[in-house]
């Protein structure tokens, strides 16, 4: 089971906005746990997930995050990358390599060809 965000955040705002935007946001988090979990989360939506957890630094999410959703669309360059990338960023440069390796026999040549 995946908890986004594990760690305790405090913030002190004081605009009457930010509590309905902190509420919106806690709830998109939780359909989109909720979504990952039961296998429903569109490739789309998981290109966007990944995005709102690197835009909210919740980077600790990451790695386990990107491998779910790889393995949900084993053939999507889209997703292959965000994981490569998130790899790179902790400098794994071992990880990357096997993750592209992997990519690689699993994409479809033609989206290859495309991205080159």
């Amino acid at each position: 089971m995946i908890v986004f965000g594990t760690r305790q955040t405090t913030l002190c705002l004081r605009s009457p906005g930010v509590t309905v935007e902190l509420k919106l946001l806690k709830r998109m988090l939780t359909i989109f746990e909720k979504a990952l979990q039961l296998g429903t989360i569109s490739e789309d939506l998981s290109v966007s997930l990944l995005d709102l957890l690197s835009d909210l630094g919740l980077h600790a999410d990451l790695p386990d995050v990107t491998s779910r959703v790889t393995d949900l669309y084993p053939g999507s360059a889209r997703l292959w990358l965000a994981r490569m990338r998130q790899s790179a960023l902790v400098d794994d440069g071992k990880a990357v390599e096997t993750q592209l390796n992997r990519a690689l026999k699993r994409v479809p040549a033609e989206v290859i060809i495309q991205l080159g």
